[in-house]
Parts: C-alpha cells; sequence; structure tokens
C-alpha cells in the first residue's frame, strides 16, 4: 500500500522531470519508451501476460531401462554450441518410460522454441535436438526392443522428475496489492522467488510436489498472505511446510486451495519448501501445471485476492469493494468485469501514463525477475516490457533478461546473490558389478551450491565400502573390496568448498561374483 504524501512527492518528481530530458530517454535512442510514456497505451484486450505455456512431452522407447533428459532449448542464444551449453541449465523432465511410452504434460518458458534431449540406455548416449510443435514434444527411439517388463511391477518407486521453470533456475511472481483500484506499477508489493520439483513414479504419475520459494521483496505497508488453488480437490493430498495458522488443502471454487503463509513480513529472504504429496500417485493430467492459480491474501482478509491475468477468485462470490483497506485516497473499482486486468480507459493517478487498460496486477515470470525500486514504472526499470505486452508477448519474450538494451539499472533493486550451500544430491546410475568391486554412475546435481563440486564418494550398504571420483561432472566411481556372492546397493554424495551433501537414492542391487574356472581345451586332453 502506498501513501498519499508519497503519490503527492511522486507526482511532483515525474512533472518536474518531463520538463527535461530524462536519463531514458537519452539511453533509448528509437524513442520507443519516450512515445510510450506520452502516448496512452495499446495492450491488447485479453493478453494475460503469460511467460510460459503448457505442453505435451510424448517419447516412445521400449528399451528397458532407457533415461530421457530433456531440456529447454533457444535457438537465439548464439551459436548451436552456445544454445546447448545453455540448454543444460533448463532441465524439464528427467526419467524412464513405462511400458515403452512417456505421456507427461510441462510448463515451459515461452523462450524455448526447441528441446535438446538426451538418451541413455546403460550402453551408450545419445543427443537430439527436437523442435516443439504445436505445443508438443514428439520423441521416439528406433529400437525394436520390445521387452518393458523390467519398468512394471515398480509403481511407487520414485524414479523420475519434472521442474519448473527448468533446473535450478527460479521463477517469480510478482502483485501489486491495492485490486481493483489500480497501482503503481512497480511490481515490488511482493515478489515471491520459486521453483517446483515434481516427484513422479516409475509410472510418470505424479508422488509429490516440492515448492521451493524464497520472499524477495516487500514493498508495500501491508501483511499480507500467498496461496495457491490447484485444479484438483482437497481429499487427494497432504500438506507440509506451511506457515501461519492454515492446515492442509481447503475446498475451492475451482479445485483446492493451499495457503503458503499468512504474513510474508514473517518469512522475508528466508528459504522454504512446501511439500504437496498425493495420497495415491495422481497423472499430470490431473495435476496440471505450473503457475497454477496463485493469489496474494491482503492484508489477512482471505476474502481480498489478487491474481495473475484472467486469474480466478476462489471462493463463490468475488467482493468488489474492501473499505477496511482502502489507501488514503479515493478508491476505484478499477476491475468492473473482475478479470484481474485493468479496465480500458482508466487514467493512472501519477502521469505521464494517461490509460493503464489491460495491464495486470500481478505476472508471474518464468525465469530471473529484478524489481523496480518503490514507486517507479516496471517500464522504465525493464524498457521492453511494454514492447512485449503490446505485442501481445510476441516481441522481446526475453524482456525481463540482463541483455544489453533491456534493463536500466537506475530503477530497479540491486540483484540479490544467494549465499553458497552445500550442492543438491546426484542422481544415482545403474551398477554394474565385476569381481570383488562395483562400477557405479552417476549424473552431477543440478545445483552445486554456488561452490563448485570437487568431487564425489559412493558408499556401499552394507559394508561401507567407498571409492572417490575428484571431478566437477557426471562419471562413474569404482568401489573396490567388496565380498563376492554378497549382494551391494550403492549411494552417492557430492562435495563442494562447503561441505557434503545428502545421499542420492540407493542404486539396483547387485552381487559380485568371481570368474568362473576355465575348463581346459578338449584338444589339449582337457575335459
Amino acid at each position: 500500500m502506498k501513501t498519499f504524501t508519497h503519490y503527492f512527492l511522486l507526482s511532483l518528481v515525474v512533472i518536474f522531470a518531463s520538463c527535461q530530458q530524462n536519463d531514458l530517454e537519452a539511453d533509448d535512442p528509437s524513442g520507443s519508451l519516450q512515445d510510450q510514456e506520452v502516448y496512452t497505451l495499446s495492450i491488447p484486450a485479453g493478453f494475460n501476460f503469460s511467460t510460459e505455456r503448457k505442453v505435451t512431452l510424448n517419447i516412445t522407447d521400449a528399451t528397458p531401462s532407457v533415461r530421457y533428459q530433456v531440456y529447454g532449448y533457444s535457438s537465439t542464444i548464439g551459436s548451436e554450441a552456445e544454445n546447448i551449453s545453455d540448454a543444460f541449465n533448463n532441465l524439464m523432465y528427467s526419467g524412464e518410460p513405462y511400458n515403452g511410452s512417456v505421456n507427461f504434460e510441462l510448463s515451459i518458458s515461452n523462450l524455448y522454441d526447441k528441446v535438446y534431449v538426451s538418451r541413455n540406455d546403460g550402453v551408450e548416449s545419445s543427443f537430439e535436438i527436437t523442435d516443439i510443435s504445436n505445443n508438443t514434444i514428439n520423441i521416439s527411439s528406433r529400437s525394436v526392443n520390445t521387452n518393458s517388463s523390467t519398468h512394471n511391477g515398480n509403481r511407487g518407486r520414485m524414479t523420475s522428475e519434472s521442474f519448473y521453470p527448468g533446473g535450478t533456475n527460479m521463477a517469480h511472481i510478482a502483485f501489486e496489492d491495492l485490486w481493483p483500484s489500480q497501482g503503481d506499477y512497480d511490481f515490488n508489493d511482493l515478489v515471491i522467488s520459486y521453483r517446483i520439483v515434481t516427484h513422479l513414479d516409475a509410472s510418470n504419475d505424479v508422488v509429490s510436489m516440492d515448492y521451493e520459494y524464497d520472499v524477495t521483496t516487500i514493498g508495500a505497508a501491508y501483511s499480507s498472505g500467498f496461496g495457491i488453488e490447484f485444479p484438483f480437490a482437497s481429499n487427494l493430498y497432504t500438506v507440509t511446510g506451511q506457515r501461519g495458522a492454515a492446515s492442509g488443502g481447503e475446498t475451492s471454487a475451482n479445485g483446492s486451495v493451499v495457503q503458503f503463509f499468512d504474513n510474508a513480513n514473517l518469512y522475508l529472504d528466508t528459504p522454504h519448501t512446501l511439500t504437496i504429496t498425493f495420497n495415491t500417485p495422481q497423472s499430470s493430467a490431473v495435476v496440471d501445471v505450473a503457475p497454477y492459480n496463485p493469489f496474494l491474501i491482503v492484508n489477512g482478509d482471505t476474502n481480498y485476492e489478487v491474481h495473475l491475468a484472467g486469474g480466478l477468485y476462489t471462493g463463490t462470490t468475488q467482493p468488489t469493494t474492501f473499505p477496511g483497506f482502502a489507501p488514503s485516497f479515493a478508491q476505484a473499482n478499477n476491475d468492473v468485469n473482475a478479470d484481474y486486468t485493468v479496465d480500458a480507459g482508466v487514467e493512472l493517478n501519477v502521469p505521464p501514463l494517461t490509460d493503464m487498460g489491460g495491464m495486470p496486477w500481478a505476472i508471474n515470470i518464468a525465469g530471473t525477475y529484478v524489481p523496480p525500486l518503490p514507486g517507479e514504472f516496471m517500464m522504465k526499470g525493464h524498457l521492453k516490457f511494454l514492447d512485449w505486452a503490446q505485442s501481445e508477448g510476441l516481441d522481446f519474450p526475453d524482456w525481463f533478461m540482463d541483455l544489453s538494451g533491456y534493463r536500466d539499472s537506475n530503477y530497479l533493486e540491486a540483484p540479490v546473490t544467494p549465499p553458497s550451500t552445500v550442492p543438491y544430491a546426484p542422481t544415482i546410475g545403474t551398477t554394474v558389478v565385476g569381481n570383488g568391486e562395483a562400477s557405479v554412475p552417476f549424473t552431477a546435481p543440478l545445483d552445486d551450491g554456488g561452490s563448485a563440486i570437487t568431487g564425489y564418494t559412493a558408499t556401499s550398504s552394507p559394508g561401507g565400502f567407498t571409492g572417490t571420483l575428484p571431478q566437477a561432472g557426471s562419471g562413474s566411481i569404482t568401489v573396490s573390496g567388496l565380498t563376492n556372492g554378497t549382494a551391494y546397493t550403492f549411494s552417492v554424495t557430492a562435495t563442494n568448498a562447503i561441505g557434503t551433501s545428502t545421499s542420492s537414492a540407493a542404486s539396483n542391487s547387485v552381487t559380485p561374483q568371481a570368474p568362473a574356472a576355465v575348463i581346459g581345451d578338449l584338444r589339449d586332453g582337457g575335459i
């Protein structure tokens, strides 16, 4: 919430600045931003400000124990080598086909026009770049092996994962909290950084979802909460990690609501994880995809919800006036049709933008985001934001990135670098044994904790025999000293300068054997 004094002072500043050339005009030789400040905006009706889209991943491959990793790939980064290098930061799916196929729904950034696909069948690895066509990713192997029995009977074992917005990247959701009265469009009243890790069973059904988040910015006086409406019923799952008085999911108009916290001020810059665990695994079609229907709960009033453009109110009757929380200046209903975008023709309280029709009160960014300083328009710090909005997302879909000519840091908060931590756990591969030893393959973790990984350790169970590998990337570790005839499983940890990760999942069980005795050649009198 902003005070009347704040708006009055800001008005004087803007009026004074309008009489002389400003830094933005000097840095924008095309004049496009200057024009946008002078003329009425033209945001197409119905534009939802989405930075992501839902796609369907189809994989056909009956090879036993084959594993796929699918990465978001943008062909606009640079050379193909540069595009591939960037893609490795954008892992969206890692898992195995079930009964020879995968059919899974993903939410991916609009920046990705292709995917980079890694396939490993335990014998060899292959890679390819595949188009996303009609929001569908089709991947097939020419393998003729139809024995998929090794994938059966493993329901409930978490073998696959999906990631939004990709890998260890974080998405951001930013709010204006004065709905239905217009705000000042600095989109910093509440900013949440988050990613969603979805855990799947061997059938590629959803077992649980980890919502890893951090309240990174609070630019308002209200003590606001945050929740998400999901499209599935509350009796399908349990919730752990809620903050405040809320407990579990609640039935809503369009599914169920999970309240994450009731007062953001208590949790600023304190990363946290909320987990939804399904009573029985659910298909991705039932669970659907991010960002779902997130909303701000203004000043503790659970009836007062601020949604993304086109979002749905979670109750039965949507209020339109909130006199208890109105700002000191007269509150107006600037969203008569209740679609969470400003009605056409509404003038901004502070010039020079004369019509804010179509602007939202909240926006989800499937990638990095640095909010504007308090009271500064989004378009002053993010110079391509209005070009993107007025083109219905066709121009500058990467408007939020730190590219040349895209930002004016004079109007943005200083980016925050999180402290380094231990790495995430590696991903275990399929172990192969020999005479008194085992080869334990693994995939490097998605996140090194901000400090380079210096090595990996594989440990046997039973026995606690270990092997090490002093490198940063994926590989295979040899563990020696095993007893032939004894069954073992193995786990792998990663180490950086901060410490050692948690262990990976246990490997498959293997039993080392001594080599078979060689029978003499009959021509030499052997038997």
